[in-house]
């Protein structure tokens, strides 16, 4: 059965890879977008997401942010979050995976071990 994974991108270039990526796997996810905070916790209430892949640099409500209420709100079940973002620090990894991220990769990827870290997540739930 495939596994669940909402993409928060606000990114049009990077949507494109995603949708790509996603095109190409689509036995193994089903995926889902959202170009927003807000439209990630519409999608999340309404649907079972297994994993979250999540960028830290959205209008509005942050991506940190919009972890932290992933994690506090049992009502949007318990996804794995992976944050794939531009922010590439030491400080910037440590500071998500102290929120609460599951995984953190920063931009630019290759499509290979974006892959591979999905599978491991995924593996562990």
């Amino acid at each position: 059965m495939a596994k669940a994974v909402l993409v928060v991108e606000d990114d049009e270039s990077m949507q494109e890879l995603y949708d790509a990526f996603f095109k190409i796997h689509k036995d193994e996810f089903s995926y889902h977008h959202a170009s927003t905070a807000e439209i990630a916790l519409t999608v999340l209430s309404e649907n079972r997401i297994d994993a979250v892949v999540l960028d830290c640099g959205l209008p509005g409500m942050s991506g940190l942010d919009l972890l932290k209420k992933i994690r506090s709100n049992k009502s949007l079940g318990d996804p794995a979050v992976f944050m794939v973002t531009a922010k590439d620090t030491l400080e910037d990894c440590v500071l998500g995976l102290n929120a609460g991220a599951d995984d953190y990769l920063s931009k630019p990827f290759e499509e290979e071990e974006l892959l591979a870290r999905l599978r491991c997540l995924l593996r562990r739930r």
